[in-house]
């Protein structure tokens, strides 16, 4: 992972009903642009790298993760925060795994159930 930008995983979350789909939070700080989420994946070794499972429905939030600031899909930021926290469901993801990112992998915590503020982000499949 480059010096300058940092990754902190804040929580991996099941997501209920949905088996092996998380929702996933972090702090990115160190970048003055949107990472490309479609590189946050996990490879697998039998498949082809179109095939890997990537973010899906990521959303930045406020700095005390209790709102969504930005559709990062729909309604990009213009300008993108140096410290950002953003959230993002992730499906099939093997929790023992580390996450792929454009800044290096990250080590994912244990699964834990999500905080209650953070029960304003629902899944929508796909």
């Amino acid at each position: 992972m480059p010096a300058d930008v940092t990754l902190d995983v804040l929580g991996v979350h099941p997501v209920s009903d949905l088996e092996s789909c998380y929702l996933i939070e972090m702090m990115i700080d160190g970048t003055d642009v949107a990472p490309d989420f479609g590189s946050f994946t996990q490879p697998v070794c039998d498949r082809p790298s179109p095939d890997w499972q990537v973010a899906y429905d990521e959303r930045l939030l406020d700095d005390g993760g209790e709102r969504v600031v930005a559709d990062l899909l729909i309604h990009p930021p213009t300008a993108w925060p140096k410290l950002a926290r953003v959230a993002f469901f992730f499906h099939f993801l093997d929790t023992t795994r580390a996450l792929a990112t454009p800044f290096g992998d990250v080590t994912l915590p244990p699964a834990t159930p999500a905080p209650a503020r953070l029960s304003f982000l629902t899944y929508e499949a796909p």
